[in-house]
């Protein structure tokens, strides 16, 4: 209910090879993190380096369901995958802040979800997304499907609420506006307060002051509001 099922769980395995060795310093028993599994999380928040999704020896992919598969070990050639080098960091990825911003909101969610209620969850997701359309791209689904760069079809029908958006916009409508994912999808009046107190333009990863481009009805009865 709370986010689509496109574009949501990875067909290959993903792994942070310095989890797994901390796993190991400790004494512990090695295990993969729910949060990997998830397909727009692509780096570790805790380390700050890009996931694995290829074994360091044999260079194979690892499937999500496979009958010998022991977390921390490649099931084709039993390397250690806590064996790669860590030396990449998030230089590496063209977008680090956004990047953390997502595994960390993911993580945030993920960890909040087995309270969250759930009878309400859609029409939160299509509340909060019509908050945005309205407010940050002036009641125009198309304005908004070049803000996160999708179909113009396909924001028109996020809009009507004929369709969830996937995790991976919501995400990044979450990190345009600042609005921690938890509060976007359970907290739509939350949503439409603080973008009409801090009303903004989203340019290019960027929060600059809004200016109208042309006559907007919604921000007019909001001028009438405040004065």
């Amino acid at each position: 209910e709370f986010v689509s099922r496109h574009e949501l769980l990875r067909h290959y395995r993903a792994w942070c090879a310095d989890c797994y060795n901390e796993q190991v310093a400790m004494g512990g028993a090695v295990y993969d993190l729910l949060l990997w599994v998830v397909l727009p999380v692509k780096i570790c928040s805790r380390h700050r380096r890009p996931l694995n999704e290829n074994c360091p020896n044999c260079q194979k992919r690892i499937r999500p369901t496979l009958k010998y598969y022991h977390p921390g070990s490649c099931p084709y050639c039993w390397t250690f995958l806590g064996a790669q080098k860590s030396d990449v960091t998030t230089a590496a990825i063209d977008d680090s802040d956004y990047e953390l911003w997502v595994a960390n909101n993911i993580g945030d969610l993920i960890a909040a979800s087995p309270l969250a209620p759930g009878a309400a969850a859609r029409q939160n997701a299509i509340n909060a997304v019509n908050h945005c359309c309205n407010l940050l791209a002036e009641g125009n689904s198309h304005m908004l499907a070049r803000l996160i760069n999708i179909g113009k079809s396909t924001s028109r029908e996020w809009v009507t609420g004929r369709a969830i958006p996937p995790l991976k916009a919501l995400a990044r409508l979450s990190y345009l506006t600042r609005i921690p994912l938890l509060k976007f999808l359970t907290e739509p009046d939350y949503v439409l307060e603080l973008i009409s107190k801090y009303p903004v333009e989203i340019e290019a990863h960027r929060i600059v002051g809004r200016k109208l481009h042309r006559e907007n009805r919604i921000a007019r009865q909001k001028v009438r509001e405040h004065m």
